[in-house]
Protein backbone atom coordinates (compact mmCIF):
# COMPACT_ATOMS: atom_id res chain seq x y z
CA UNK A 1 0.00 0.00 0.00
CA UNK A 2 2.98 2.62 1.10
CA UNK A 3 4.19 1.50 -2.70
CA UNK A 4 0.92 2.58 -4.54
CA UNK A 5 0.48 5.69 -2.07
CA UNK A 6 3.18 7.12 -3.16
CA UNK A 7 3.05 6.24 -7.19
CA UNK A 8 -0.55 8.52 -6.82
CA UNK A 9 1.29 11.28 -5.38
CA UNK A 10 -0.04 10.94 -1.70
CA UNK A 11 2.45 12.23 1.25
CA UNK A 12 3.98 7.99 2.03
CA UNK A 13 4.66 8.96 5.91
CA UNK A 14 1.66 10.69 6.26
CA UNK A 15 -0.22 7.60 4.92
CA UNK A 16 2.18 5.08 6.58
CA UNK A 17 1.34 7.28 9.78
CA UNK A 18 -2.50 6.68 9.37
CA UNK A 19 -2.68 3.17 8.08
CA UNK A 20 -0.45 2.15 11.31
CA UNK A 21 -2.54 3.63 13.48
CA UNK A 22 -5.62 1.92 12.37
CA UNK A 23 -8.05 4.68 12.74
CA UNK A 24 -9.99 3.42 9.96
CA UNK A 25 -9.32 -0.06 10.19
CA UNK A 26 -13.35 -1.11 11.33
CA UNK A 27 -14.60 1.81 9.08
CA UNK A 28 -13.27 -0.38 6.31
CA UNK A 29 -13.80 -3.41 7.64
CA UNK A 30 -17.32 -2.75 8.35
CA UNK A 31 -17.94 -1.21 4.28
CA UNK A 32 -16.58 -4.59 3.40
CA UNK A 33 -18.72 -6.58 5.57
CA UNK A 34 -21.89 -4.47 3.76
CA UNK A 35 -20.38 -5.03 0.38
CA UNK A 36 -20.07 -9.07 0.76
CA UNK A 37 -23.88 -8.92 2.34
CA UNK A 38 -24.81 -7.09 -0.82
CA UNK A 39 -23.22 -9.63 -3.01
CA UNK A 40 -20.04 -8.07 -3.73
CA UNK A 41 -17.81 -10.49 -5.24
CA UNK A 42 -15.05 -8.05 -7.21
CA UNK A 43 -13.30 -4.85 -7.55
CA UNK A 44 -14.18 -2.60 -8.24
CA UNK A 45 -17.85 -3.18 -7.03
CA UNK A 46 -20.48 -0.31 -7.62
CA UNK A 47 -23.57 0.27 -6.84
CA UNK A 48 -26.53 1.82 -9.00
CA UNK A 49 -28.88 4.05 -7.08
CA UNK A 50 -31.94 5.16 -7.98
CA UNK A 51 -33.14 8.96 -6.56
CA UNK A 52 -34.10 7.76 -3.39
CA UNK A 53 -30.35 6.09 -2.77
CA UNK A 54 -31.67 2.42 -2.97
CA UNK A 55 -29.97 -0.28 -4.93
CA UNK A 56 -31.54 -0.85 -8.15
CA UNK A 57 -27.88 -2.74 -9.96
CA UNK A 58 -24.76 -4.40 -8.93
CA UNK A 59 -21.67 -3.96 -10.95
CA UNK A 60 -19.34 -6.55 -9.67
CA UNK A 61 -15.86 -6.32 -11.07
CA UNK A 62 -14.21 -4.73 -14.24
CA UNK A 63 -17.43 -5.06 -16.64
CA UNK A 64 -16.45 -3.94 -20.32
CA UNK A 65 -18.49 -0.80 -20.86
CA UNK A 66 -21.30 -1.92 -23.08
CA UNK A 67 -22.45 -4.45 -20.19
CA UNK A 68 -22.40 -1.02 -17.75
CA UNK A 69 -24.28 0.65 -20.11
CA UNK A 70 -26.94 -1.70 -20.96
CA UNK A 71 -27.69 -2.05 -17.17
CA UNK A 72 -27.88 1.59 -16.73
CA UNK A 73 -30.11 1.57 -19.29
CA UNK A 74 -32.17 -1.06 -18.45
CA UNK A 75 -32.87 0.41 -15.55
CA UNK A 76 -33.71 4.05 -17.17
CA UNK A 77 -36.24 2.30 -19.18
Amino acid sequence: LPRIAGRIGLDVPSFNTCLASGRYTEKVNNQMEEAVKAGGRGTPYSLILDQEGVVKGIINGAEPLASVEAKINALLK
